[in-house]
């Protein structure tokens, strides 16, 4: 299953139609799969009138030059044309497309665009497959891959909760780093485990989470937990945050972010503060996980904690986060847990 993910090269010939090929057509997506369609529609000698995007911050943009449409924009500026859906929300994409009277409505094949980072690291996701510790861990991760390069839903699932693996949970009597607390949703998971008994270090840069949480801590009187208003990062810099208000949940480094947050080493962290060890660091930081696992080099080498890390943010996280957590500790037991349907929440458990 894995050689057969991975074995792919150039991508299956690309006909929607599997006859002749209209002048113009509409590409419905703008994200990776839909710029990828333009270029072998462009190869075929097939011009690609306009995009099509539900996402507002998208629409009335340009991409490779071309226009980016709402969908209801369609009927004036491209009346007749078919439309080739480029995207994982096929199903009511097209649904809605047939709502607003569209008629040529093709879906391109996902497998014919494996992701190219994917591709050419092909030889790192054996080798990190090859180094997980259980047969449960590789089945997970091989439909990680898979769910990437097809688009077809998980259904590999860890048989426990999300941070919670048996030997990697918290324990009684921890130390844990928690970055990206977000406004605690991992609060009470941990006091839990730790029937109470733990210390919390909990980071959280963006200032609405920040507050909740913060808040959350008063209400429940915890002396021992600490929310840090400060990027977990591999150097001491001031950085840019793009805030998702609603949620907090896609919080992200931006260089156009209208948040500016001071960013932390853990390891000049837990010098400042004198912490004699660290038991357990857990990360969600939205992309920003191998950069504060750099700032944490320190750290994890003198204590080698239990470590709870998302691989799901970025590709390259892959294979990069295992890879240079065993180049710091090599004794690790590396295992895998997937906790979604899609392409969230695959979690790296790693343990002596």
């Amino acid at each position: 299953m894995l050689e057969s993910l991975l074995d792919v090269r150039q991508g299956v010939a690309f006909n929607p139609f599997a006859v002749d090929l209209p002048a113009e057509i509409v590409v419905f997506g703008t994200g990776e799969r839909g710029r990828r369609c333009r270029e072998r529609l462009a190869r075929l000698g097939v011009s690609v009138r306009c995009f099509a995007d539900n996402d507002p911050k998208r629409q009335g943009t340009l991409l490779d030059g071309i226009p980016v449409l709402a969908p209801q924009a369609l009927a004036g500026q491209a009346a007749g044309l078919p439309v080739i859906v480029c995207s994982w929300a096929q199903e009511s994409i097209v649904g809605q497309l047939r709502c607003l009277g569209v008629r040529g409505i093709y879906a391109d094949d996902a497998s014919a665009y494996p992701p190219r980072s994917l591709v050419e690291n092909a030889e790192k996701l054996r080798a990190v497959y090859d180094s997980l510790a259980d047969e449960k861990s590789r089945e997970q991760y091989r439909g990680a891959l898979q769910v990437r390069f097809s688009g077809v839903a998980m259904t590999y699932y860890a048989d426990y909760p999300t941070y919670r693996h048996p030997l990697v949970k918290a324990r009684p009597g921890d130390c844990i780093i928690d970055g990206g607390a977000a406004s605690g949703d991992t609060l009470d998971l941990f006091l839990e485990d730790c029937g109470g008994d733990c210390a919390m270090h909990l980071f959280e840069p963006t200032p609405q989470s920040f507050q909740q949480l913060s808040a959350g801590i008063a209400a429940k009187g915890l002396a021992r937990a600490f929310s840090v208003n400060k990027a977990l990062w591999d150097k001491n810099e001031e950085l840019c945050f793009e805030e998702d208000a609603p949620t907090g949940h896609s919080n992200h480094v931006s260089a156009t972010g209208g948040v500016r947050v001071e960013a932390v080493t853990l390891d000049s962290y837990v010098e400042a503060e004198g912490i004699a060890r660290v038991d357990l660091i857990k990360l969600d930081i939205e992309g920003a996980e191998l950069a504060a696992l750099t700032g944490a080099a320190g750290v994890i080498r003198r204590d080698k904690p239990r470590l709870q890390i998302c691989l799901y943010h970025k590709d390259p996280d892959l294979w990069e986060i295992p890879q240079y957590i065993k180049s710091l500790v090599p004794e690790y037991r590396m295992f895998v847990g997937h906790h979604s349907c899609c392409l969230l929440d695959t979690v790296l458990y790693c343990v002596l």
